[in-house]
């Protein structure tokens, strides 16, 4: 029967079925859409809940960050590389629980002391000294409280390096000052804590000599090591020893200085003689020259050693008659007096200073208004050669000349006065423009080794003075000194020792005998000797030969199995020298 519907019927029924259907979804629709805001409602309100205790548990956080310990490591970790040494220092935290404070060095076996440094835990500095220049260190800083770490290890690299440093000498202390900061140079508090009223450094750049007052002696310091050299007591260089002036020899194995007569007690009077020591042994060596033996001296108030070594120039003054230059040949020990006297010259002043020109070729006198009727200059310059006073230099500015000092390069010669300078170009002997040459009480001057810096000292501020030559004008950031200052004088600097020579290595089963001679241009300290490869020795394989006459080591700990090769630098206080390395074996 449905099949035979007609369609006029058909298409009704179809049209009401469709229309049905389309009702029945757009009412599941609506449903789903009516009903999808209530869902959504609801779920908002849960999210909002969960948001908000979200919020509470973030503030919660929050707050418990805030209650909780502050960093209990060491705070604001500072380091600075020095002449041997690294200065470290921190701030402490707030809750300090701390009982011990450790820097451990690495590599341990190429420094001078202990690898591991304790520390008091309230301390907020250390100086680590005891180190090889031009050695890369590592250190590790960690806090401890009863043995148990605290706080983060800090890990800092330094490399210590040589550097010049400026003597400077003050009433009561004598300040090392040091180039590359600036301001004094840390670890000479055994030697600045007393009082030191002259110094000089010794030509090779290891030495200071300076008069201890509080002691009423002289005294040697190691630069290295910053504490003084113990010599064998003498009364010359102790008791006797007064600090009008010091002289080495240009090799620094002889000092020679000012000492009153052996018949003369402090307080003293003027009188004046020298001696010269032998740095070496600590013994003043004999046969040298009296000139009271000529005539009866006054005192000697300066001397000088030819930078040649071949000569050593004093200055004899007299009670009844002028002063009078004398030489002594270093190798005889004889006076050679066949130098021009000055006739004119007042006798009732002393010559204040000498100085041999770099090449040994001239002879600088100062005489301070010492010569009648002002007919001469205040200054004379000898020929070494001729021995005859050179008439082309210019006229001083000042009747009173205090020192005349040569630059190292010899290029320049400086006059000093009470109240300025004078600056000579040595080459035209014309007076150099543009230094600042009006300075008050000027004590003293000095040139740094390359010739580049110039100090003054003053006994008025501003006491201490750094001009650069180039600018001609006060280098900045040198800090300023507090009180009056006196005599100065720069350390040399030199390169480190050059690379040992005829380097042989025996060999034996589980050694070897290692051989060197020992390069001649340096004071050698000790030897860093370096083995590879460093993972086939049951030992050090870095470390140093502590002696400096050494030519021959032993060295341990080889597997028999495995091919090796050596390297050894010679270590000075200017750093590790070129290594020399030897062949496999």
């Amino acid at each position: 029967m449905r099949g035979d519907l007609h369609p006029t019927i058909l298409f009704p029924l179809v049209f009401l079925l469709l229309l049905s259907c389309s009702s029945s979804e757009n009412r599941d629709d609506r449903n789903t859409d009516t009903t999808a805001p209530n869902d959504v409602k609801t779920d908002t309100e849960e999210d909002i809940q969960q948001d908000s205790e979200g919020i509470d548990q973030d503030i919660n956080q929050a707050e418990d960050i805030d209650e909780e310990a502050p960093d209990p490591s060491l705070q604001n970790m500072r380091s600075e590389a020095l002449e041997g040494m690294v200065n470290f220092s921190w701030d402490l935290p707030e809750d300090n629980t701390y009982t011990e404070i450790r820097i451990t060095a690495s590599p341990a076996d190429v420094m001078w002391g202990e690898a591991e440094r304790r520390i008091d835990p309230e301390a907020t500095e250390y100086l680590f000294d005891k180190l090889v220049n031009d050695i890369h260190y590592t250190f590790e800083i960690q806090a401890f409280s009863d043995d148990e770490e605290v706080g983060e290890a800090i890990i800092r690299d330094a490399i210590p390096f040589s550097r010049p440093l400026l003597s400077v000498g003050v009433h009561q202390s004598l300040p090392i000052i040091d180039s590359v900061t600036k301001k004094r140079a840390l670890g000479w508090g055994a030697l600045v804590e007393q009082v030191g009223s002259a110094y000089s450094w010794s030509p090779d750049g290891t030495k200071l000599v300076t008069y201890l007052g509080a002691r009423q002696r002289c005294a040697l310091f190691d630069r290295a090591t910053r504490k003084e050299i113990q010599l064998e007591p003498s009364d010359e260089f102790g008791s006797l020893c007064m600090p009008a002036d010091y002289s080495w020899s240009p090799d620094s194995r002889q000092l020679a200085f000012t000492r009153l007569p052996e018949d003369n007690e402090l307080p003293a009077t003027s009188s004046l003689t020298y001696s010269v020591l032998d740095t070496q042994t600590g013994e003043i060596e004999p046969d040298w020259p009296d000139p009271a033996e000529i005539s009866p001296i006054e005192l000697i108030f300066t001397l000088d050693w030819s930078p040649d070594g071949k000569r050593l120039a004093i200055y004899p003054n007299y009670s009844n008659k002028p002063p009078r230059l004398m030489t002594i040949n270093t190798n005889t020990k004889e006076f050679d007096l066949d130098w021009p006297e000055h006739p004119n010259s007042n006798p009732t002043h002393s010559v204040n200073y000498i100085q041999w020109s770099p090449d040994s070729k001239r002879l600088a006198i100062a005489h301070p208004s010492g010569f009648n009727n002002r007919t001469e200059s205040g200054y004379l310059i000898l020929n070494a050669d001729t021995k005859e006073v050179e008439t082309n230099w210019p006229a001083f500015t000042s009747p009173l000349p205090s020192t005349t000092v040569w630059s190292p390069d010899g290029e320049l010669l400086i006059l000093t006065f009470s109240t300025g300078m004078q600056v000579i170009d040595t080459t035209t002997q014309e007076v150099v423009p543009g230094w600042p040459t009006e300075w008050p009480r000027i004590k003293d001057v000095a040139w740094s080794h390359d010739s580049e810096i110039l100090a003054i000292s003053s006994a008025e501020s501003p006491y201490l003075l750094i001009i650069d030559r180039d600018s001609k004008t006060i280098a900045d950031g040198w800090a300023p000194l507090t009180e009056p200052v006196g005599k100065l004088s720069w350390s040399p600097q030199h390169d480190p020792p050059t690379a040992p020579t005829d380097v042989e290595v025996t060999r034996a089963d589980d050694s070897a005998t290692l051989s060197w001679t020992a390069p001649a241009d340096a004071k050698i300290l000790d030897y860093r000797v370096t083995i590879e490869p460093a993972a086939q020795v049951d030992g050090p394989a870095d470390y140093l030969v502590f002696d400096p006459a050494a030519t021959e080591h032993v060295i341990e700990g080889l597997d028999p199995e495995v091919e090796y090769s050596v390297s050894i630098s010679a270590i000075s206080v200017f750093g590790v020298g070129e290594a020399a390395t030897s062949s496999s074996f």
